[in-house]
């Protein structure tokens, strides 16, 4: 060992431990697992998060609101043809929309009818998915101004085949025109027998009234 200008003290073992370090302290604990008084805290759902996104709270309610659009179609009221005729006879404030191709409302139709433009795959998309409404399919800018300037609620659709709301299907033109009016708030019926049923009643009128319904 170098020699140096002062003295070290090596204290021996003992003697650290007992002046220096102070003395400690064993805790006689136990883990005893088979206790009886043993319990597991159960978890409380108030204090775990609710991990649901945006778009399944998005996706549940546009399933709730087009369950409740089915229930309204087909829950829908339907009016008689000789009604529909007296109605027209005696005011033009009811809307007749005729949800057949135009091929066929060009041939003949009823008289001051508005033909919607749904028969085709692009229209029919963007109707379901809420991005036209029915006056977007109007065909005709006399029909848009007519659609636009009604001064009465009643809206009565009609088609070649559909007679009543049970025979309604959910692939046809009229359920989709149907659907959109009533998500629109519209009081919409269905003309009862269809188009054919509205011919026989105004053929019948005409004889009797010489009035004129179909053009």
């Amino acid at each position: 060992m170098p020699e140096s200008g002062g003295e070290v003290d090596l204290l021996p073992p003992s003697t650290l431990t007992t002046d220096i370090l102070p003395c400690r302290r064993r805790l006689g604990l136990r883990l005893d697992f088979g206790a009886d008084d043993y319990t597991c805290v159960p978890k409380r759902c108030k204090l775990e998060s609710m991990n649901i996104s945006i778009s399944h709270v998005s996706a549940l309610n546009k399933l709730n609101a087009s369950n409740n659009n089915v229930n309204a179609v087909f829950t829908a009221r339907t009016m008689p043809p000789q009604e529909l005729a007296s109605r027209m006879n005696k005011s033009r404030t009811v809307l007749v929309l005729d949800c057949r191709p135009f091929v066929s409302y060009n041939i003949a139709h009823i008289q001051g009818a508005v033909n919607v433009n749904c028969s085709d795959r692009f229209n029919r998309r963007r109707l379901q998915q809420g991005k036209a409404s029915i006056v977007d399919l109007v065909a005709s800018k006399e029909g848009k101004d007519m659609f636009k300037k009604r001064s009465s609620k009643e809206i009565v659709i009609y088609d070649d085949h559909t007679k009543d709301v049970q025979s309604l299907s959910s692939e046809s033109s009229m359920y989709l025109v149907l659907s959109s009016l009533l998500r629109e708030g519209k009081d919409a019926y269905i003309l009862k027998g269809s188009y054919f049923s509205f011919i026989h009643i105004s053929l019948l009128i005409m004889i009797s009234e010489k009035n004129v319904y179909i053009s």
